[in-house]
């Protein structure tokens, strides 16, 4: 039984889980920064879109925490350690800037609900898995 674990295994190991979601979070950041204001969007299957939401939106918090530091040192230090915790989760600098810049201040009014998830209509050829569309609400 599975009480109080939270979070689904998604049929992978730890290593693979983590290392799944971090780059799941890291396509969708990085199409947010390449299409600019009409947003990024990626293609998987349901699961995995739902176990990366809340990964992701966790990460938007964080930069827009980021975005609310002051610029008197402490401030300063406060950004620098959000955006540490930021990168502890993608190891990107270049994607912690992004996630910094352009979503955050996109998403600056809304309170939490940063993507949406959108069911396409078919499967997918190869093992005949629900194809769902992850991107973020404008």
């Amino acid at each position: 039984m599975r009480h109080r674990n939270a979070g689904k295994k998604l049929n992978r190991n730890p290593s693979h889980r983590k290392a799944m979601l971090r780059n799941l979070s890291i396509s969708i950041i990085r199409a947010s920064g390449e299409k600019g204001a009409e947003g990024g969007h990626v293609i998987t299957t349901g699961p995995k879109a739902t176990a990366v939401r809340g990964f992701c939106e966790k990460l938007v918090t964080l930069a827009k925490k980021v975005r609310a530091c002051g610029t008197d040192e402490k401030g300063l230090l406060k950004a620098l350690h959000l955006k540490r915790m930021i990168h502890a989760r993608v190891n990107d600098w270049e994607i912690v800037q992004l996630l910094v810049d352009v979503v955050a201040e996109k998403h600056a009014t809304r309170n939490g609900g940063y993507l949406r998830i959108l069911k396409l209509q078919g499967r997918r050829l190869g093992d005949g898995g629900e194809q769902v569309l992850i991107g973020w609400v404008a």
